[in-house]
C-alpha cells in the first residue's frame, strides 16, 4: 500500500515466502479512525472596509460536512463555497460558531470566531485614506493613553486593547 484509505482498515499479516519456508507476520491492525476536526479562518478579526468573511477547514471526514452557523447576537450571513461572508456586517462585537456533523459517523466538531466592531465607525479605517493597513495602526498609536470619547472599546482611552481593532489586511477599496 502507498497511502491507506479508510477503505483499506483492517487485519494485515505478512506472509515471507524463502527456498525452505514461508513465514507469517503477528498480526497488524491498520486503523485510520481520527477525530473529526473543524477550524476558523481567520479566528479574529475587526471589521474594516471589506464585508467580513470567516473559513472553515474541516479534517477527517469520512461522509459529508453538514455545517451550520450561529451568530452571537444573531447576525446576517451568507453561506459561501467554504464558509461564510457577513452581509450587511454586524453592528457590533459578534462571536460565531460553526458546527460541523460527518453524516457517515455522525461525530460532530465545533469551532469559533469572532468579529470584533469598533464603538466608533471611525476605526473602520482610522486614517481615512481608503485602506486597511499599519499606516491606520500607527495613526491610531500617536493617540496612545490620551483621552479618546469615541475610543474602539468604549473606556474613553487610546490603550492597547483599541489597537485590537484596527483592521491589517492590507485592503484598499
Amino acid at each position: 500500500m502507498k497511502r491507506p484509505s479508510h477503505l483499506q482498515k483492517g487485519t494485515y499479516t505478512c506472509d515471507i515466502t524463502g527456498v525452505c519456508e514461508t513465514i507469517t507476520s503477528d498480526m497488524a491492525v491498520l486503523s485510520l479512525e481520527g477525530s473529526l476536526s473543524v477550524d476558523t479562518n481567520p479566528a479574529a478579526q475587526a471589521l474594516g472596509l471589506s464585508l467580513p468573511e470567516i473559513g472553515v477547514d474541516i479534517g477527517c471526514l469520512e461522509g459529508s460536512a453538514i455545517i451550520s452557523w450561529d451568530g452571537d447576537p444573531p447576525t446576517p450571513m451568507t453561506a459561501m463555497e467554504a464558509g461564510i461572508v457577513l452581509d450587511p456586517p454586524p453592528v457590533q462585537t459578534t462571536v460565531f460558531q460553526v458546527t460541523v456533523t460527518d453524516s457517515a459517523s455522525m461525530e460532530m466538531a465545533t469551532a469559533s470566531a469572532v468579529v470584533l466592531v469598533a464603538v466608533s465607525p471611525d476605526f473602520d479605517d482610522y486614517n481615512g485614506d481608503g485602506c486597511n493597513n499599519q499606516l491606520d495602526l500607527w495613526e491610531l498609536g500617536a493617540q496612545w493613553r490620551e483621552a479618546y470619547p469615541d475610543d474602539a472599546n468604549g473606556d474613553g482611552i487610546i490603550t492597547v486593547l483599541d489597537l485590537m481593532y484596527i483592521n491589517l489586511s492590507s485592503t484598499c477599496l
